[in-house]
């Protein structure tokens, strides 16, 4: 077993270690890519007392066996704007795994000047959500509340990488066959994934414009504008239809109701009591995020209306003054409703 599977296998059989962690998670991959990868690591931290015992013991346990096993180790520290960044400097081993805990969050990384560069970026108050590389990426009607959210741009380290890790060791020969990957500088474009998590699906979106970079880990040129693997598109639009059907019924209701009172109703309870004179049961709002919860009543827009309606796909109550568009967004925000009495 290796020391990283050591490590591994040492937290992930920790229950408790793991229950004291958020649902944050941040990576980030940068150059340089060699000889130590600048890989970041940041995790929510919902019990930080209880993640600073847990970790300070795990170490302590890893460095007994590691001195069992003849290798030299310590654990170092220095402090960083008011924070303590902890490496451990281990014998062969080829990175330092440092880590830091910022506020509420937990950064690794694999050397002691890499979760200070992310204890300078956080300080900044600076968000990738607002640069305007991964903006530029994303439509206009893109919320910036992802659940998931990968932004690359790989191509621009290429160039670095072959020059610094693989040219000073070939000879003359070779040195000549290497191309000139400028052209990859000119060519190249950043690409995104992200995604939103629903309760029962999750909408996941890929752009990677014209250009040249790496693509879920394949190098490949890709020209396209958006690629919007929809699994659920199918499901979401039976939905959409039984929505209308439903709300028809709860029209058919308000509408009998107004005959026999002279007026609309003014609440789903009216129409709901006695139970069967207008509606055996209310009609369920097939995207409500509650199973059972009823299709909507609200009095309005206008004097003597009343708007009836479900909360669409994006299962965000926004009383019927925002429209669903499915054309526009299949995902996207908005009611379903109508308005009652109806426009002549």
């Amino acid at each position: 077993m290796n020391d990283f599977e050591a490590m591994a296998r040492f937290f992930t059989k920790s229950k408790d270690l793991i229950d004291a962690f958020g649902g944050e998670v941040a990576i980030g991959v940068e150059s340089p890519l060699l000889p130590v990868p600048n890989v970041k690591l940041i995790l929510e931290v919902v019990d930080r007392p209880g993640v600073e015992t847990l970790i300070n013991r795990a170490v302590d346990e890893l460095m007994i066996v590691w001195r069992r096993r003849g290798r030299q180790c310590q654990r170092e520290t220095v402090e960083h704007r008011g924070r303590t960044v902890f490496t451990l400097a281990i014998e062969g081993m080829p990175i330092a795994p440092s880590y830091a805990f910022v506020d509420d969050f937990l950064a690794l990384g694999p050397g002691t000047q890499f979760v200070c560069d992310s204890i300078d970026v956080y300080e900044t108050g600076a968000s990738i959500a607002c640069d305007a590389r991964l903006v530029d990426l994303l439509p206009d009607n893109a919320e910036p509340n992802f659940s998931l959210l990968a932004y690359q741009d790989i191509a621009r380290s290429i160039p670095q990488l072959v020059r610094s890790a693989v040219m000073p060791k070939v000879d003359d020969e070779a040195l000549a066959l290497v191309p000139d990957l400028d052209f990859m500088e000119r060519y190249r474009a950043p690409g995104v994934a992200y995604a939103y998590a629903y309760p029962s699906y999750v909408d996941f979106h890929l752009n990677t414009p014209g250009g040249v970079d790496f693509n879920m880990g394949m190098a490949a040129p890709l020209v396209a504008n958006w690629i919007l693997p929809r699994t659920n598109v199918g499901a979401i639009m039976e939905k959409h239809e039984e929505t209308i059907n439903r709300l028809d019924q709860l029209r058919q209701a308000a509408e009998a109701f107004a005959r026999d009172n002279g007026r609309l109703p003014q609440s789903l309870r009216e129409i709901a009591h006695p139970a069967g004179r207008y509606v055996d049961r209310l009609p369920e709002d097939p995207f409500a995020l509650t199973a059972g919860d009823a299709l909507r009543l609200i009095e309005g827009p206008g004097p003597g209306q009343i708007t009836l309606y479900s909360v669409g796909p994006d299962g965000v109550d926004d009383r019927g003054v925002v429209p669903y568009d499915p054309q526009a967004n299949v995902h996207g925000p908005g009611d379903i409703f109508l308005i009652l009495p109806q426009e002549e």
